[in-house]
């Protein structure tokens, strides 16, 4: 590379959309517009975007895709044009620092703040060398796993039922019914006296009743 700092950095999207892209349309030309449009991002952003594909030889002067990444949007090659890629991009002294087929992202950011950069810049670049280097390719997100991403859902609590409860209720409900149901029952009792009675035997009368009353 004839500038040591000038690494690429790329999002994951857009990184795998691309590829996502080639697959689809191996002759494809690449325009700021197109991107802008594909992956939903401001113009300038595109153009810049467009830049990283150029800078490590995925993408040339007008856009078109170049064997080596006609190479990398193939399975069965993917992994010999990552290797590929890498030298493009990368300086021998990084990739024989570095385990190119299980990179370890602390490492590689320290590399990256040795050769200069800050701590955010070197995260970014050393996120950016993982991606590439993947030995698997990735997909991109779609519109709907961003939003479900950003917006996670909340179940909402059920209120819970207690069966006592309810069967208690249900109890006291049948028994208040079945006491409305009950028909009172009135006993008249009909004496018939001898108008020649004495108060005596009147007397008697009452009190032999009241045995079989009470």
């Amino acid at each position: 590379m004839s500038e040591q700092k000038n690494y690429p950095q790329l999002p994951k999207p857009i990184w795998w959309g691309f590829r996502e892209i080639l697959i689809s349309k191996p002759s494809v030309q690449l325009t700021p517009k197109m991107l802008a449009v594909r992956f939903e991002v401001q113009e300038t952003a595109a153009k810049a975007y467009l830049r990283e594909l150029q800078k490590i030889g995925m993408v040339d002067e007008d856009g078109k895709p170049s064997e080596l990444a006609l190479k990398w949007r193939i399975d069965e090659t993917y992994s010999d044009a990552v290797q590929g890629i890498l030298s493009h991009a990368y300086p021998d002294e990084l990739l024989q620092t570095l385990d190119t087929k299980s990179v370890d992202r602390e490492k590689a950011k320290q590399w990256f703040m040795l050769d200069g950069l800050g701590s955010g810049s070197a995260n970014n670049k050393a996120a950016t060398f993982a991606m590439i280097a993947s030995p698997e390719p990735g997909e991109p997100l779609t519109t709907n796993q961003k939003q479900e991403k950003a917006t996670p859902t909340i179940a909402s609590a059920k209120p819970k039922t207690k069966p006592n409860d309810a069967h208690i209720s249900a109890q006291k409900e049948d028994s208040s019914i079945s006491s409305s149901k009950e028909i009172p029952l009135n006993v008249n009792v009909q004496i018939h006296i001898s108008a020649d009675a004495s108060n005596e035997q009147i007397e008697k009368i009452f009190q032999s009743m009241r045995k079989y009353l009470y």
